[in-house]
């Protein structure tokens, strides 16, 4: 289709006129590029753009693109449509999610408004639901954290940002990747991995919807053991795990410590984590 070096997989199939889609003001930006509030058939859309222009970069962000546009799942931010005149200038229409994302609803709902476990578990469900049709697809996402689940009006949760995602049979499964503090023992370790990277880093995001805190911040505080490589480390030989508060559900600290188990094996499946989180929503359980 393009005579460039690009493998643009099937991505004719959601091309749209460039005109189609336009950008309004910049929402966020990192070292990736650009998300911008925009619009796309009369809705407001997020629109992602890459700032990079070597080949790699592109392929990846096109790599990104092309998964995305595989699936179809209500918790998972959808990828609408793309637009290009060449591969430097790609401009994807994503679903907005205008109640950004969870990281910072829990910094903003720290203290008298913290939410009711229930609204909390109700945010789990749906990540979870994510989980289990990735682990369907074979997809493992690789960077499962409270920065890339967004949320919308009714806190609707859906999972995004599938730039380091890989279907579970590529041969790379065992290079590090990701943000550290939610990173599967077996991933830091640069041994061969699966789904249950996700599973451990539930098991993180669940410490976070307790605390609102990022994870080890009670560790980072000390200064004689804050620095990344330490708890890296931590985590690999001493079971350093993020911590909860003492007000969290029993439960829900007994199910994020199986989700962050050293052995991948002990781990719980996603299917396993939802039907759990849907008997305690549903009231069957004390």
């Amino acid at each position: 289709m393009h005579n460039d070096g690009i493998n643009w997989h099937n991505l004719h199939r959601i091309q749209v006129a460039v005109g189609a889609i336009q950008r309004t003001k910049p929402l966020a930006s990192g070292a990736f590029g650009t998300i911008w509030l925009g619009t796309y058939m009369n809705e407001t859309v997020a629109v992602k753009t890459c700032s990079k222009s070597t080949r790699t970069d592109i392929q990846t962000f096109l790599d990104e693109l092309d998964l995305m546009s595989s699936l179809k799942c209500p918790f998972i931010v959808a990828l609408l449509a793309a637009a290009w005149t060449k591969a430097t200038d790609v401009h994807a229409a994503l679903e907005y999610m205008p109640m950004g994302d969870l990281r910072d609803f829990l910094t903003r709902s720290k203290g008298l408004s913290t939410p009711p476990w229930a609204e909390k578990i109700a945010i789990a469900i749906h990540v979870v639901k994510a989980l289990v049709y990735l682990k369907a697809n074979g997809i493992i996402h690789r960077d499962l954290k409270s920065r890339n689940v967004l949320l919308d009006e009714t806190t609707g949760a859906k999972l995004a940002d599938f730039g380091i995602s890989r279907r579970a049979t590529d041969a790379s499964m065992s290079c590090g990747v990701g943000t550290y503090r939610w990173i599967a023992p077996e991933v830091l370790a640069h041994r061969h991995y699966t789904v249950a990277v996700d599973v451990f880093s539930f098991g993180v995001l669940l410490t976070e919807l307790d605390t609102h805190e990022l994870p080890y911040w009670d560790v980072v505080q000390d200064k004689r053991s804050s620095s990344n490589a330490s708890i890296v480390w931590r985590v690999l030989h001493e079971n350093l795990r993020p911590t909860f508060t003492a007000q969290c559900p029993q439960w829900i600290v007994d199910l994020a410590t199986a989700c962050m188990h050293f052995d991948p094996a002990r781990r719980p499946v996603p299917e396993q984590i939802l039907g759990l989180l849907e008997t305690r929503q549903c009231g069957e359980a004390p």
